[in-house]
């Protein structure tokens, strides 16, 4: 078989992530920033920047902006939602000195949930999940803990940022959500906007230790003939994109199966190569190969199923 660097494969995780949250009226900017620090039990010290056109805070080391923008957002396809007032929101999450880790490394442990992965890699085991909270070092993490975070690959350390920066997006998310005039949030990477229930009920799965990945990840999965399922947004995690094509399950195993194994991915210090396989339930063994989606030419990762 086959080994692939998994430089050579998927993509670098982004320090910076955005979101557009929609409007129909103008907010108190710093009143949802306070309400963020109520919610989920931080402290938060906002000022303004650029005379006044950007709120900036920290959380759990990753810097966060708003910016408030009059009049509607324009995005580069598709149409939004009527709106009258937008906040852009961006999450910047860079690599720091702690062994390529920003500190207040924050995501989820490795549990159990029906997966095993085979032909090398870390992983095993997986499923639920505990958040570990960030703040100021790294807390929770003894010395020798933090010795080996210091030669986990930077790939890794990449990852386990932008797992960091989606958190922090959900927690502000949540609070800006909860504005009377809220419309939605913008996610552009996964070409939808996310209503504020879906946004609140969603954010309250991080407080029970668990990932809301469909805040996170879409899943979109159609019947044209055979059964057609791709992911998007887990570049965003320093993965590729999944691709399922020519199903003979049904739409509901495809979708089931792709959320099983995002799950996995984001619970995990794993990476799915080329050439590897994926113990499935049953004792099944699902393929993986790199290929080219035909939705959007992206280079994404086939499994069969």
């Amino acid at each position: 078989m086959t080994e692939f660097p998994v430089s050579m494969i998927h993509p670098d995780a982004p320090e910076m992530l955005s979101a557009t949250a929609l409007f129909t009226a103008p907010i108190d900017l710093e009143a949802a920033a306070a309400r963020v620090g109520t919610l989920w039990s931080e402290s938060i010290a906002s000022e303004w920047e650029e005379g006044g056109s950007i709120l900036r805070f920290a959380l759990r080391d990753v810097v966060v902006l708003l910016s408030p923008v009059p009049g509607e957002a324009v995005p580069e396809r598709g149409r939004l939602p009527a709106h009258g007032f937008h906040v852009a929101l961006t999450c910047f999450a860079p690599m720091q000195d702690v062994g390529g880790f920003g500190a207040g490394v924050g995501g989820f442990g490795p549990g159990a949930d029906g997966f095993r992965r085979e032909n090398g890699g870390s992983g095993g085991e997986f499923g639920d999940r505990a958040v570990e909270a960030g703040g100021s070092g790294i807390p929770g993490f003894t010395g020798e803990e933090i010795a080996e975070l210091e030669g986990l690959p930077r790939e890794i350390g990449l990852r386990r940022r932008a797992l960091t920066a989606h958190v922090v997006l959900t927690e502000v998310a949540d609070a800006l959500m909860r504005e009377k005039s809220a419309v939605g949030l913008f996610r552009p990477e996964l070409g939808v906007v996310q209503p504020p229930r879906m946004t609140v009920e969603l954010a309250d799965l991080l407080s029970k230790g668990q990932a809301p990945i469909p805040l996170w990840v879409g899943i979109r999965v159609s019947k044209p003939d055979l059964v057609y399922g791709r992911t998007l947004g887990l570049p965003l995690f320093g993965h590729l994109d999944l691709e399922v094509v020519g199903s003979l399950h049904s739409e509901e195993e495809v979708y089931a199966m792709l959320s099983n194994v995002v799950d996995y991915l984001l619970s995990a210090d794993a990476f799915l190569l080329p050439g590897q396989s994926i113990g499935y339930r049953d004792g099944k063994d699902l393929a993986v190969s790199q290929a080219v989606s035909p939705a959007d030419r992206a280079a994404v990762l086939h499994i069969g199923f």
